[in-house]
């Protein structure tokens, strides 16, 4: 819920659901960030997994290289 929500609450005089409004964002307020919209908190998901598989390959990766040098024999 944005801003634009906020005004278009207080063009209606939706007054019941502007306190909602408030309650949300103190709620993002006491988290670490604050998330402006659904389409940008998605893209962060989609980073962080992409991270973390990321992640995972390299790690799978670097396990091959080790088991190729060590069954390697030296000349």
């Amino acid at each position: 819920m944005g801003y634009e929500d906020f005004l278009l609450a207080v063009d209606y005089g939706l007054l019941e659901y502007i306190p909602q409004l408030y309650r949300n964002s103190e709620r993002k307020m006491n988290h670490k960030y604050i998330i402006p919209d659904k389409r940008s908190a998605t893209e962060t998901i989609r980073q962080n997994i992409s991270k973390t598989t990321n992640q995972a390959k390299d790690i799978k990766n670097m396990k091959r290289r080790k088991r190729k040098t060590r069954n390697k024999e030296p000349f």
